[in-house]
């Protein structure tokens, strides 16, 4: 009985989730003057593990208000899914999308941006793409906005480099046992959730796992979550 409600309920999600994008109508096609690109407050180099902060920048370079739709894509993650993001290496690999359940979220009304005015939207690139070795990458991301993209007029896409560095031994250490002593309050049932999970799964390195593994040790179930998950992602545990 309990396995048939569960699959109803899944169902029943799915449908009302779906309703809910299908029936936000399209605001037209991509306006034109739209245009976007991305800012770093601290700048596009980064040590791998912690979290790449980054602003969208949607901008109105044409003559008349543009209205740009957003939400519906944010519940049981948190932050908003329909940015898609495509991250590419040096050597050409693309990284890993990051897996979390959309349950979509409310549509609220259009942002209206007049000519030559911006809409901003803070976002972390490892909530889409996961990031698990140095280099260099070339960052690429789009918004739908409600609108209906053609060959002519395009979804604007923001783009920009990025550096990623190793951290040394001693910023590994500061850094995870300060989330332990952040997250000493967790308890077993947190386990599993997005909003307390990073930004200890986006440690995703061999030399990370000896200073979760200490942090585990002293009784951070967070840290423990992590080194399983990393070292899964590693392959370094048969399962």
């Amino acid at each position: 009985m309990f396995r048939k409600w569960t699959v109803v309920f899944t169902l029943l999600m799915t449908a009302a989730i779906s309703g809910a994008k299908a029936g936000a109508k399209p605001l037209g096609p991509v306006p034109v003057g739209a245009a976007a690109n991305l800012q770093f407050y601290k700048g596009p180099e980064f040590v791998l593990g912690e979290p790449i902060e980054l602003t969208f920048v949607l901008r109105n370079g044409g003559p008349l208000t543009l209205k740009a739709q957003t939400g519906g894509d944010y519940r049981a993650t948190g932050y908003p899914t329909r940015y898609k993001f495509e991250v590419v290496d040096d050597a050409g690999s693309k990284a890993e999308p990051s897996a979390w359940y959309d349950m979509g979220g409310i549509i609220g009304a259009p942002h209206e941006v007049a000519p030559l005015k911006e809409y901003r939207e803070q976002l972390v690139l490892q909530n889409y793409v996961r990031i698990d070795h140095p280099g260099e990458y070339l960052v690429k991301v789009h918004h739908d906005f409600g609108w209906l993209a053609t060959t002519e007029r395009p979804y604007p896409v923001a783009e920009a480099r990025i550096k990623v560095v190793l951290p040394s031994a001693e910023e590994i250490g500061r850094r995870v046992q300060a989330l332990a002593r952040k997250n000493e309050h967790r308890q077993s049932q947190h386990l599993g959730q997005y909003w307390n999970s990073p930004p200890f799964v986006w440690m995703i390195h061999p030399i990370y796992l000896p200073a979760l593994e200490q942090a585990a040790a002293g009784g951070c179930l967070q840290a423990f979550e992590a080194f399983i998950a990393s070292a899964t992602l590693m392959r370094l545990v048969p399962w």
